[in-house]
């Protein structure tokens, strides 16, 4: 991280120190951007790190400069031995978030600095100054402190109660001393800072056994095989695809693609970046196919593109087939996209818009046509890349009860086993077959995820993608919490499950524990039970506006058709949320099923509308397409008409996919909210859930 790209919100410098006062080196270092006058600011808080090849020095204070320009280490009296002269680097770092956060900042950068720093020649460790600085001045006697055998290489702070922006700060400082920091550290980044870098976007950091084993099949062993890893709702395929990624691009030498389809691709690739793997590419499934399909028509794709390519979420791949989700009638996503060769200089010719039918009607060249025909997926595309060379390997993540659009491959398609449990077939192309069960998104308040597994397999079973035999403890949900809103704010251990009875009390939870855990991602999210379509807004708004517009309203007795109270859809969904600028706004909103999918929440409340329902006449939970809104996503229509059974079948099993997804997205907590009476009363008894008798309507 240089410093022409930090955060507005804070900031983080190095000036490297010669012989002569600390206050000429920064004015020479910094002649027109005013840290001067910041470092002088008595209100201003400072974290500052001076480097030498032998130890740092790490401290806070408010005012670096005090009005004589003595800087903090000249004030420690009973250390003048340490002579400025002796440290060649400062590092000061300042804005609104350091003052939240400088006590963690300097206790952890020192853990990290003595966990990972090399040794000199004489196989000692190098000492590492930690001063003891409370929130107005520095210590006058630091403590030196030695390397001890116990030093964690990381601290395991819940991600909910990092500071916002600590993660990038400790990472840049680290940059810093890596860079400019006359051999210090000698790497680009800490082990622990990747760590904690991922605790911002996931509860796991750390793989487990079978994890382990299914990276070294996949980059040690079977290194030419396509692969597919199954697991259900937090079981690690993210954390898995990104460490085996790592592997292979940094052990096998080999390029290496990450395509994701959630809507946080930009953090994603963000943290690729910061966390080391910066030979890995990461683009969105719409960015990727556009950097190859026009240019297989124009036969400039190179061979091979890419060595290995990852696909998350690859339950969610498009089809090909006429009449799948509208969005794919077209091939893709996206209708087309425009592009030109670098070689084109002929003003007067077109750009090229291509999808993906278009392809497979015009191929590269006559000895591909064949294959193209065949082409029915995007699954299938993959394999028609790597057999013309464009990509060497395939490896997919797969949940086949997570598709939420009706074109999805695992709607429509199905990988079969063969009589090697370690094979699997799809239209013919062979994949080695991973499974994961074990679960790590859920965890409680205590931090501990013993109970995740059978919340979600509670969950499953529930909405009927499990047999109703399935058995799990029911623990997690009998330990119920109804209402509670007292609770949220003064218990420091609520329970992770409960059950309320407006909208309103879900945006009171999820506000609540944000301000309880400040760095926490929480949402109220739904089903695409309400209208989206703009034709039914103003359409003399604004764009914006249009957005804003309210759509949810609670439908409970006492204020059912009070539209006074209303919440909009998610504005946005790229960086919906991650972007920390947005983040008071988009937390009044409720987020859909495209805006979260594949993105680990804090606290989430979760709206169960009125598009599902439970029939008590079959014992069977069914969705309710007049209750379901998005045009493009349901089952098309005429199956309706034609084959009904059909229709319905797949109807219900995309709605209990869809609230799968949405029930299982909190790590610390959750609550829902039925607005179907006959589906929440059969709720409370799958689960044994007794509610006190005052909280009945």
């Amino acid at each position: 991280m240089n410093d022409e790209n930090l955060s507005q919100k804070y900031t983080v410098k190095s000036i490297p120190l010669d012989g002569a006062g600390i206050k000429q080196n920064i004015e020479h270092a910094n002649k027109d951007d005013g840290l001067l006058t910041i470092l002088t600011n008595q209100e201003q808080r400072v974290v500052f790190i001076y480097g030498s090849t032998d130890n740092i020095y790490l401290g806070s204070v408010k005012g670096f400069f005090n009005h004589n320009f003595q800087d903090p280490v000249t004030l420690e009296g009973n250390n003048r031995r340490i002579a400025r002269n002796h440290y060649p680097l400062l590092i000061v770092v300042y804005g609104p978030d350091i003052d939240i956060s400088y006590k963690e900042l300097v206790s952890d950068l020192f853990l990290e600095l003595d966990s990972d720093t090399h040794h000199i020649k004489q196989h000692k460790s190098k000492r590492v100054i930690l001063s003891h600085s409370n929130d107005f001045e520095v210590a006058t006697n630091p403590n030196l402190i030695r390397k001890r055998d116990n030093w964690q290489k990381f601290v395991g702070r819940d991600n909910k109660d990092l500071s916002i922006h600590y993660p990038e700060i400790l990472d840049a400082i680290w940059h810093k001393l890596y860079k400019n920091g006359h051999g210090y550290v000698n790497c680009a980044t800490s082990n622990g800072i990747k760590n904690t870098l991922l605790q911002k976007y996931s509860p796991s950091i750390s793989l487990d056994s079978q994890q382990t084993d299914i990276i070294k099949d996949i980059c040690f062993i079977h290194t030419k095989n396509d692969h597919v890893i199954f697991g259900g709702a937090g079981t690690g395929k993210t954390l898995l695809m990104l460490h085996a990624a790592d592997q292979i691009s940094k052990n096998l030498d080999e390029t290496t693609y990450l395509v994701t389809q959630g809507n946080c691709s930009a953090e994603f690739k963000e943290l690729v970046q910061k966390t080391g793997n910066g030979e890995i590419k990461l683009d969105s499934l719409i960015q990727f196919t556009a950097k190859i399909a026009d240019q297989l028509l124009y036969g400039t794709l190179r061979k091979p593109f890419v060595d290995t390519v990852f696909i998350d979420e690859a339950h969610n791949l498009p089809s090909f087939k006429k009449e799948q989700y509208g969005k794919t009638s077209s091939g893709f996503r996206l209708r087309a996209w425009e592009y030109r060769p670098k070689d084109d200089t002929k003003e007067n010719k077109p750009k090229m818009a291509a999808n993906l039918r278009q392809l497979f009607n015009a191929p590269p060249t006559d000895s591909e046509e064949e294959q193209c025909a065949k082409i029915e997926d995007y699954i299938d595309f993959l394999e028609f890349l790597k057999d013309n060379g464009y990509i060497n390997r395939i490896i997919l993540c797969y949940d086949e009860d997570q598709w939420v659009y009706s074109g999805s491959i695992a709607r429509i398609e199905k990988f079969h086993t063969t009589s090697n449990p370690a094979i699997a077939m799809y239209h013919g192309h062979e994949f080695q077959t991973h499974r994961l069960y074990n679960q790590y998104r859920i965890l409680s308040e205590s931090g501990k995820n013993d109970k995740g597994t059978d919340f979600v397999t509670g969950i499953r079973t529930f909405l009927q993608l499990e047999p109703q035999k399935t058995e799990f403890r029911k623990d997690t949900f009998q330990h119920c919490e109804f209402n509670g809103a007292h609770i949220w704010r003064e218990c420091d251990n609520p329970s992770y499950f409960g059950i309320v009875d407006s909208i309103a009390e879900l945006f009171d939870y999820v506000n609540s524990m944000y301000e309880k855990h400040p760095g926490s991602h929480n949402r109220v999210v739904a089903g695409y039970a309400r209208h989206w379509d703009k034709k039914h807004i103003d359409p003399t708004l604004s764009e914006e506006d249009k957005l804003a517009q309210k759509v949810w309203f609670d439908t409970t007795p006492r204020n059912k058709g009070d539209k006074r109270q209303g919440w909009a859809w998610n504005d946005k969904q790229e960086g919906f949320i991650f972007d920390e600028a947005l983040e008071d706004r988009h937390r009044e909103q409720v987020a859909s099923i495209f805006s979260v999918q594949g993105i680990d929440l804090n606290y989430v409340g979760v709206i169960i509308a009125d598009d599902i329902h439970y029939d008590n006449s079959t014992g069977t939970i069914v969705g309710v397409p007049e209750n379901y809104k998005h045009r493009l996503g349901i089952i098309p229509k005429k199956l309706q008409k034609t084959d009904p059974n059909r229709f319905y079948s797949e109807f219900n099993k995309q709605i209990r996919g869809i609230y799968y997804t949405l029930m299982t997205r909190g790590i610390n907590g959750v609550r829902f909210y039925f607005m179907d009476d006959d589906l929440k009363q059969h709720f409370l008894e799958f689960m044994g859930i007794h509610q006190p008798p005052f909280l009945h309507e």
